[in-house]
């Protein structure tokens, strides 16, 4: 007999003041952008040159990204990483 455990969801409601909620949102746009660069980056490669960018690939290249573009550091390295999957 196989014992499973529940797993269970949590959910937060926010309620952020408007300076929090104008962070958040640009926030999740330079999160949106780093993973449509991403894609794009890896749909031209196949298409171009045949090549396959791997996850590993990608996320070696983000600390010259992040150097080459301001505006990707305000995404946190572990969400980026998480982006660039």
């Amino acid at each position: 007999m196989t014992t499973t455990d529940a797993v269970r969801t949590y959910r937060f409601r926010l309620y952020p003041t408007p300076e929090q909620a104008a962070r958040l949102a640009l926030w999740l746009m330079r999160c949106r952008h780093l993973y449509n660069d991403m894609l794009s980056h890896r749909v031209w490669a196949w298409q171009a040159r045949r090549i396959s960018i791997t996850y590993h690939d990608q996320q070696n290249a983000l600390p010259d990204i992040r150097r080459a573009f301001p505006e990707a550091r305000g995404v946190g390295v572990d969400a980026a990483g998480r982006y660039t999957r």
